[in-house]
């Protein structure tokens, strides 16, 4: 499941996809000049501007919906060890190591 995840995350967060979505907001609010409910191509009636705006919100609902699904367990763990340090009164610091959780960079190597 591991390197699953890594590979995903690569992909996902890596500037291509980025670049795509910002490049096909432009490009579609260029093409329907930048009315939500204008004609995206001729002959077509209005309807089809917000239909592929509905698939895009679509998708992008299942994908917050698959990341929240792999990211359950790590948000879990921190909260339950934010409300333990916080019931012993503690000043509460993200420890990733300690925790069991794998690839948190950005909070392993704060000094």
């Amino acid at each position: 499941m591991e390197p699953l995840v890594s590979t995903l995350n690569c992909i996902i967060w890596s500037p291509a996809p980025i670049y795509l979505s910002l490049g096909t907001g432009l490009y579609f609010s260029l093409r329907t000049r930048f009315h939500g409910g204008g004609e995206l191509w001729r002959g077509q009636e209005r309807g089809a501007g917000l239909g592929l705006g509905d698939f895009a919100v679509g998708m992008m609902a299942w994908l917050n919906i698959v990341a929240i699904l792999i990211l359950q367990k790590p948000a879990l763990t921190a909260l339950v060890d934010y409300e333990a340090l916080k019931k012993a009164g503690k000043d509460p610091v993200f420890d990733p190591q300690a925790l069991g959780i794998k690839h948190a960079d950005f909070w392993e190597k704060r000094d």
